[in-house]
């Protein structure tokens, strides 16, 4: 706490002590006196509790889900939440329970996106695959027609916030010096967990449609992304059911343009598909399931 020194008597000498205790108060609030504080371990839950309270646990007598140490009631008052642990050499220690993880944007924090790549990898022979064409020489990429079709193969990362909905992208553009007409692309997919859980069910068809397709807004070599929600917790129209994935599952998926617009001297090209989904930056706790116990 700031306290001033004794005031001169003279009046003419009043000035230049305020002037001094002025700069006391700048430096104390400047370098503020640092306080700390403890809480008693306490070894049952308190009987009441209530959102942002803080207690310290025993972790045994008392175990709200992570061991003993400092937890924080969450903002709905539904769970305790481990605060940040440092293990004695400086690891950082984070919660193992699903949904934990390390978040961006103090302001609005959110898991951040990331993908899961799909390269354009054709089939070896047979009809309906896309074409290796010059795309801007030398480079070239894969030219499709309708009914092309590519097969992918996604793995189920274990960074992947459990719940949260994910993303399909398209990567496309053309040659041509017109474009006209729409894209359609049928998805038909199949996923199953791993670690001998699911068999591969039959395949569901999602679809992605693009009209009123026109040179001005999609010219000519433009990087073009198509995206559309590819799950939600009450699917429809092919969408997955995002409490159905997990970590490590399988998703194959064979993409087939069955609608693809009119170029104008060129040609329609697919370059890539992606998946985006949120992750938490954080591995699992357990390498197979259960995965976060």
């Amino acid at each position: 706490m700031f306290t001033t020194s004794q005031a001169p008597t003279e009046v003419k000498a009043l000035a230049a002590w305020a002037v001094r205790e002025i700069q006391r108060l700048a430096n104390t609030q400047i370098t503020p006196q640092v306080r700390s504080s403890t809480f008693e371990v306490l070894h049952a839950e308190p009987p009441q509790v209530y959102a942002g309270q803080l207690v310290n646990a025993d972790g045994s007598d008392w175990n709200p889900g992570n061991g003993s140490g400092l937890y924080r009631r969450d903002e709905g008052n539904t769970r305790w939440v481990h605060e940040l642990d440092l293990s004695a050499d400086g690891t950082m220690i984070v919660p193992a329970f699903s949904g934990a993880g390390i978040q961006v944007d103090a302001i609005f924090p959110t898991y951040p996106w990331r993908d899961l790549e799909g390269p354009i990898r054709p089939r070896s022979g047979g009809a309906g695959k896309p074409t290796l064409t010059t795309y801007r020489a030398p480079l070239e990429e894969y030219a499709f027609v309708a009914n092309d079709v590519v097969d992918l193969t996604f793995h189920w990362p274990h960074d992947w916030v459990p719940g949260t909905d994910i993303y399909l992208h398209i990567h496309w553009s053309h040659t041509g010096t017109n474009v006209t007409g729409s894209l359609v692309v049928d998805y038909s997919w199949s996923f199953a967990k791993g670690h001998n859980q699911e068999s591969f069910p039959a395949p569901s068809t999602f679809t992605q449609t693009f009209t009123g397709l026109n040179i001005t807004d999609y010219p000519q070599y433009q990087h073009n992304i198509g995206e559309s929600q590819f799950s939600a917790a009450v699917p429809s129209g092919g969408q997955v059911d995002a409490d159905s994935l997990e970590a490590d599952g399988l998703m194959f998926i064979q993409a087939k343009p069955t609608t693809i617009p009119t170029v104008t001297g060129g040609s329609f090209f697919i370059h890539y598909v992606d998946i985006h989904y949120q992750s938490s930056n954080l591995g699992t706790k357990g390498k197979a399931p259960p995965f976060f116990d």
